[in-house]
């Protein structure tokens, strides 16, 4: 790891110690759930720096699961919402319950009061609901009848989605969406995978897995170290210049017309997340290889295309081809 000026070699071994446990722990996981190591990665990126992951894809494909064995392997409380068109504010956040002697109001908490929350189903829940998560996920809080009332520091959610076309599904408001780090697609296993799966007696969560040795306070300092990760001004240019261009995509002589590009807050989290890899990579400084890697899975779902006047390309391709027209840094 190349140091910085004010980074201690004993700072640099306690780094490597944390990625090695957070290594050993994306193993464990791949042990049990075969076929996706991409996605485990990309899970533990995202809680290093601790930023909210969306998982898209259809059931069955092990996204419960490797979000409850990661949970597991961290040592921390872990909470999940299955979402219902049912399902009210108050089910998820808690509430205030008259107590029995009628002389005040006790706050019950909801199950978003723990540190890494499932959200099942996301987008089976309708608009008041998905709301209700946006100061949570933004400011790690809840405010309730005038009260605020803090989350863990180590706050993280993961939210799973069925495609937006299937039966009994709401599209997610774009404010939702932009409170996400990455949008992950979870997809079928490739057919030597299929067939391991089929033949693997074990349920994955029938033995739990051991935690890896991290307590909060090393997380804590990890995602401090992570904020601080460098990235020089030429890298960051080039990024505000791909951000624009999700906005006028004929900036860069592409035709697609886009009705929301990515915003501000949108550009921060995607170098937030090439700090998180680089991180993860066994760097102190970002290099164009990470912002690019990244790119995709932390700027496709906040631009809306605007498909009457541009059918030509999927949104999810949009990303790269300016990324190609803006050339490198």
């Amino acid at each position: 790891m190349n140091l910085k000026s004010n980074e201690s070699p004993e700072n640099s071994s306690e780094t490597k110690a944390i990625r090695d446990r957070f290594q050993l722990l994306a193993d464990q996981i791949e042990a049990r759930v075969f076929g996706q190591p991409d996605l485990i990665q990309n899970l533990l990126t995202g809680f290093a720096c601790g930023g909210h992951v969306l998982l898209e894809g259809l059931p069955g494909l092990a996204k419960t699961t490797i979000v409850r064995l990661l949970a597991q392997g961290l040592g921390l409380p872990f909470g999940r919402v299955q979402m219902t068109p049912d399902v009210m504010p108050g089910d998820i956040l808690g509430s205030s319950i008259l107590k029995p002697d009628l002389s005040e109001f006790r706050f019950q908490p909801g199950p978003i009061f723990t540190t890494i929350l499932l959200v099942d189903e996301l987008n089976r829940a309708p608009a008041k609901v998905q709301s209700s998560l946006l100061e949570a996920m933004q400011e790690s809080q809840v405010t309730l009848g005038g009260q605020t009332h803090a989350l863990s520091p180590l706050f993280w959610v993961v939210a799973t989605q069925n495609p937006i076309d299937q039966e009994g599904t709401y599209p997610l408001a774009e404010s939702q969406k932009d409170r996400f780090l990455m949008r992950l697609t979870v997809g079928y296993p490739e057919p030597s995978v299929e067939s391991a799966i089929l033949s693997s007696l074990e349920e994955p969560l029938k033995i739990p897995i051991s935690p890896v040795g991290l307590v909060p306070e090393q997380i804590l300092a990890l995602r401090n170290q992570i904020s601080t990760i460098h990235c020089a001004p030429v890298l960051v240019d080039w990024a505000a210049k791909v951000i624009q261009a999700t906005r006028q995509p004929t900036q860069v002589g592409l035709k697609d017309q886009v009705l929301w590009g990515v915003s501000p807050r949108g550009g921060r989290m995607w170098l937030k997340a090439a700090r998180a890899r680089a991180w993860w990579m066994g760097r102190d400084f970002v290099v164009p290889e990470d912002l690019r890697m990244v790119a995709e899975q932390a700027l496709n779902h906040r631009i809306v295309c605007d498909w009457t006047s541009s059918q030509t390309f999927p949104e999810t391709t949009l990303i790269k081809r300016i990324m190609d027209q803006v050339g490198p840094p």
